[in-house]
């Protein structure tokens, strides 16, 4: 991904296992469409920067169409996925040591996160804001720096059932959360 890209509303991008993607600095891909990544863990779809320059965002999901991640591999990266609007499906992926949030969720977005990792981030490993409803379902919060969730949303955040280390608590934990 050499320059900004954007999945036009009556687009659609199929990604097999396997793929690697590599991102260079201050490029997007802008998701207006259907995004389907079907990884699995014999065969992640990797995201890397490239020759080590980082990378600012990857996705930028903004459908009301079909998003399904699966099996996605994403390390480093400013913020590597923002979630604007939809209900887009995370699952079974991997987004690890960013350098700001491993997920930015904002708008009226309604992404569904499951069966994910979400580690090493070093602002926050979600921020959310405006009228956002992500469901966290049976994800990995590992050592997210200060909080693993940040909720500015008007709205409380679900996020029981899942693991968190450091221990989910009112200083790993921002906002309305029930955990």
């Amino acid at each position: 991904l050499r320059s900004n890209s954007r999945i036009a509303a009556n687009g659609v991008l199929l990604v097999s296992p396997g793929v690697e993607i590599v991102v260079s600095p201050k490029v997007r891909l802008s998701v207006l469409g259907e995004l389907q990544m079907y990884g699995d863990s014999n065969n992640l779809i990797r995201v890397v920067d490239e020759n080590n320059q980082g990378f600012e965002r990857f996705l930028v999901l903004q459908s009301k169409q079909t998003v399904q991640l699966q099996g996605l591999e994403i390390k480093g990266g400013g913020i590597p996925i923002e979630i604007v609007t939809g209900q887009p499906l995370i699952s079974n992926s991997r987004i690890i040591d960013s350098e700001f949030n491993a997920l930015n969720i904002s708008g009226t977005a309604r992404p569904i996160i499951r069966d994910c990792e979400i580690s090493g981030a070093k602002t926050s490993g979600v921020l959310i804001s405006g009228q956002a409803q992500p469901t966290f379902t049976n994800n990995r919060f590992l050592n997210n720096e200060p909080f693993h969730i940040q909720n500015g949303s008007t709205y409380q955040i679900d996020a029981k059932q899942n693991q968190w280390d450091p221990a989910a608590s009112p200083t790993s934990i921002l906002g309305d959360v029930s955990y």
